[in-house]
């Protein structure tokens, strides 16, 4: 199967993207860690051929789009491999609304596991496809950001552009 990487700079590193002519494979954001840092985007790059070229086009859109604020629908994407309790988990943060936020023991009980709060929080860090499956959107009980496997910058960047006011409480 033929495959490419898309980059796409940004003022907080390079993010890069696994594609395959069938759609995105992995997305990697930048580790960043502090706050206060100056996002912005910057120019991107392609590096495969053929029908991996649409799917790069449209992923490139998507992140654009997804890192301006604006809503837009995402690229075709592969599920990664993961347990069936970790995909249940993921298909229930696959349905919280932009703008919105839920708990891990919400999304656990939703996906039949009520007291599987800190096992979902695991299986939202094993995502390998932030934004697409939007894992920035599950926070904990207890208030505030909670983690994010790229950095509590991002987290607070893409609650912000989506407009999602966070719980009272916690850090």
């Amino acid at each position: 199967m033929k495959s490419g990487l898309l980059s796409l700079q940004t003022a907080w590193g390079i993010i890069r993207v696994e594609i395959s002519a069938a759609g995105v494979v992995c997305l990697r954001l930048p580790e960043v860690r502090g706050e206060g840092r100056t996002f912005s985007l910057g120019e991107s790059t392609f590096e495969g051929e053929g029908e991996v070229l649409t799917v790069a086009e449209r992923a490139d859109a998507f992140l654009r789009d997804t890192l301006s604020g604006r809503r837009c629908e995402s690229p075709p994407w592969i599920w990664p491999p993961a347990s069936d309790f970790t995909k249940k988990i993921w298909d229930q943060i696959l349905m919280i609304p932009r703008g919105e936020t839920a708990t891990y023991g919400e999304i656990a009980a939703r996906a039949g596991f009520p007291r599987a709060a800190r096992a979902a929080g695991r299986a939202a860090g094993m995502n390998r496809l932030p934004l697409i499956i939007p894992c920035h959107r599950v926070v904990p009980a207890s208030g505030g950001l909670g983690g994010f496997s790229s950095g509590r910058a991002w987290k607070r960047l893409l609650l912000g552009l989506e407009g999602a006011g966070l719980r009272a409480g916690g850090r």
